[in-house]
C-alpha cells in the first residue's frame, strides 16, 4: 500500500516472532520482505544486508536472480556514495569560490582605501601650502559638524524605533479592542454548541435510565458532541492567533479572499446580534499577496466594526421602519492589484470629517466608544504591504472604503 514505515515496522515485527518460532521458512520470506522495504526507502546498505541474510538462510536459492538482485543492490549503493561525494564535492567548491570573492572584495576594499586616503592626504597637503591657518579652522569646523551629525542620527534612530514601539502597542491595543467589541457574541456563539451538547448528554443518560440506548443512537449523539466540540475549538483557536502579538511574525503568502472570510467568521456573531445583512462577491480565484496575514485580518474586522458602528448610528436617527441594514464586500482582480471595497449604508460622514478620518486620534464616534486610532492604524498596516486605502462617504447615505493591494507576479491565482 506504499506505506514503507508501517510496513517496515511490521516486517521487523514478523523477523522478531519468527526468531522466537524458529521458523526459517518464513524467516527468510520475512529477510525478503525486509530488503524491498528498504530498497523502496532507498535505504540501499540495509537493502543489500537483508538480502545477504535471505540467501545465507537457504542457500539452494543463491541463483541468478539472487545474484542479480545483490548485485543491483552493490550497484544502488556504490551509486549513493558517488551522489554524496559528487555534493561534497560541489559543496567545497562553492565555499572555495565564496572565500576568494571575500577575498578579491577585501583587496579592492583595502585598495579604495589607500586610494582615498592619499587624495585626502594630497588635497590635505596642497590646502596647507596655500592656507595653513584656514585648514586647521576646516577641520575643526569639520569635527565638530560630524559630531553633530552623529548625534543627531542617533537621536533620530532612537526616535525612529521609539515610534515603531509605540505604533506596535498602539495597534495591539487597537486590536483588543476589536476583540472586546465581539466578545459578547463570541461567547453567544460558543454557548449554542455548549447547549447542543448538554442536551444531547442529557438524552443519553435519559435513554439508558429507560434502557433504550441502542449502539446506533449512541454513536449518533456522539458524533454530534464532538461536532460541536470542534466548532467551539476552531472559534477559540481563530480568536487566540488573531489576538497574540504580532510585533515579530513575518509577512508571507496570503490569499486575500480567506482573510476576509476568516473576518466574517470573527464578525458574524455581532453581525446576527445586529441584524446586519451581507453580501460577499468575491473574486472566484484566490487573489494572493504578501503581507501579515494577522494585521490584514485586524485590518478587515476594524472595517466590519466601524461599519456597524455607523448602521447602529443611522438605525437610531431613522425614522422608516423599513430601514435594512447592509454590508457590501467585494474583491476583483485590477491590473496587477487586488481591489477591495467595503460600502456600508450606515449614517456616512460630512465632506469636513471625510479630510481626516486618516488623522490619529480623530473620531466621530462617542468617547467611549472609539479612540480614533482604527483607520490610521489601518491605513499603516496597508501602506507596510505597498497598497493604498482610499475613502468616500455621503452623509445620512453610505460610506465606501477601497483598498488596492499588489497582486504577486504571475496573476491572481499564482
Amino acid at each position: 500500500m506504499a506505506d514503507y514505515q508501517a510496513a517496515l515496522k511490521m516486517t521487523l515485527s514478523a523477523i522478531e516472532l519468527c526468531r522466537q518460532l524458529d521458523d526459517k521458512h518464513f524467516m527468510r520470506l520475512n529477510y525478503l520482505q525486509l530488503s524491498n522495504v528498504y530498497s523502496a526507502l532507498k535505504d540501499y546498505e540495509k537493502a543489500f544486508n537483508a538480502q545477504k541474510v535471505y540467501i545465507n538462510l537457504d542457500t539452494e536459492i543463491y541463483t541468478g536472480e539472487s545474484l542479480t538482485a545483490l548485485t543491483q543492490l552493490l550497484a544502488d549503493i556504490d551509486t549513493e556514495k558517488r551522489t554524496e561525494q559528487l555534493f561534497d564535492l560541489k559543496d567545497a567548491q562553492e565555499e572555495r569560490e565564496k572565500e576568494l570573492a571575500s577575498h578579491i572584495r577585501a583587496k579592492l576594499r583595502y585598495l579604495y582605501m589607500m586610494l582615498a586616503i592619499m587624495l585626502v592626504a594630497v588635497v590635505i597637503f596642497l590646502l596647507y601650502r596655500q592656507k595653513n591657518s584656514e585648514v586647521r579652522k576646516r577641520v575643526i569646523a569639520q569635527a565638530e559638524l560630524k559630531t553633530l551629525n552623529h548625534n543627531l542620527e542617533d537621536r533620530i534612530a532612537a526616535e525612529i524605533e521609539k515610534f515603531k514601539v509605540q505604533q506596535r502597542v498602539v495597534t495591539q491595543k487597537s486590536k483588543l479592542e476589536g476583540l472586546r467589541t465581539l466578545a459578547a457574541g463570541i461567547a453567544h456563539e460558543i454557548n449554542q454548541p455548549l447547549s447542543a451538547m448538554a442536551m444531547s448528554l442529557e438524552n443519553i443518560q435519559d435513554r439508558i435510565e429507560n434502557d433504550t440506548a441502542t449502539l446506533d443512537y449512541c454513536s449518533r449523539k456522539c458524533e454530534s458532541i464532538y461536532q460541536d466540540i470542534d466548532r467551539i475549538r476552531k472559534i477559540i483557536e481563530h480568536v487566540r492567533l488573531f489576538s497574540r502579538d504580532q510585533s515579530n511574525t513575518d509577512v508571507s503568502k496570503i490569499d486575500i479572499n480567506s482573510i476576509i472570510q476568516n473576518a466574517l467568521v470573527l464578525h458574524d456573531p455581532w453581525v446576527k446580534k445586529k441584524n446586519i445583512l451581507i453580501k460577499l462577491y468575491l473574486h472566484s480565484l484566490p487573489l494572493h499577496t504578501i503581507g501579515n496575514p494577522y494585521k490584514l485580518e485586524q485590518v478587515m474586522l476594524n472595517l466590519l466594526s466601524n461599519a456597524s458602528d455607523a448602521m447602529e448610528a443611522r438605525s437610531i436617527n431613522e425614522s422608516d421602519s423599513g430601514y435594512v441594514k447592509e454590508i457590501v464586500i467585494c474583491s476583483c482582480p485590477d491590473m496587477r492589484n487586488a481591489l477591495i471595497t467595503f460600502h456600508d449604508n450606515g449614517i456616512g460622514m460630512p465632506e469636513e470629517q471625510l479630510q481626516k478620518v486618516f488623522d490619529p486620534f480623530f473620531t466621530t464616534k462617542e468617547p467611549d466608544k472609539g479612540t480614533g486610532l482604527g483607520l490610521s492604524i489601518c491605513l499603516g498596516i496597508i501602506e507596510e504591504m505597498d497598497g493604498w486605502m482610499r475613502v468616500e462617504s455621503k452623509e445620512n447615505e453610505y460610506t465606501m472604503i477601497k483598498i488596492s493591494l499588489p497582486l504577486l507576479e504571475g496573476g491572481e491565482h499564482d
